[in-house]
């Protein structure tokens, strides 16, 4: 096994074992992000260190209690999140919250910082921030994958490749 499938089944192995089984498929992209139809969480491979520290300080600010934490675990944990939370919404607020977020996102650290408190995206936040609080072991075996099986994978792969 190449380490790129190692990374995303040892991924998959993480999220059966903690009991997320209704997430069907890991994919690489540009950005994070959680495909609702496709239950198909995407795997950013683009890094923005201004945007990760402001989300570090945002999580911060909402009760985060652990420190030094990959920016990419966070990320993946976030869209996670979605997972876990975007059927508290109907389909007509997910829509015009996709439309709000046309207005945030060319704004600098004040606009993602509203971006996080959109609904969906605080719904999401909140489930990482108390989600890590509760599961403390998953969550270390979460970061330990990042740690070995990302940066073997780095080490082999052209991550933008892959997308």
């Amino acid at each position: 096994m190449n380490t790129v499938d190692t990374f995303k089944s040892e991924l998959m192995n993480w999220l059966r074992e903690c009991g997320f089984n209704d997430v069907k498929n890991l994919d690489f992209a540009i950005d994070f992000a959680y495909n609702i139809p496709d239950h198909k969480i995407h795997i950013g491979v683009q890094r923005y260190p201004e945007v990760s520290e402001w989300f570090v300080e945002f999580l911060d600010e909402y009760g985060f209690m652990f420190e030094d934490v990959p920016e990419p675990v966070l990320c993946f944990l976030h869209e996670l999140g979605h997972n876990q939370t975007i059927y508290n919404f109907s389909d007509e607020t997910l829509q015009f919250l996709a439309f709000r977020k046309n207005f945030t996102l060319s704004e600098g650290k004040e606009g993602m910082m509203a971006y996080w408190t959109l609904d969906d995206e605080l719904a999401a936040n909140k489930w990482l921030i108390d989600w890590t609080s509760n599961h403390i072991d998953e969550f270390f075996a979460l970061c330990s994958i990042y740690s070995t099986c990302w940066n073997a994978m780095v080490d082999e792969v052209n991550v933008f490749d892959l997308i």
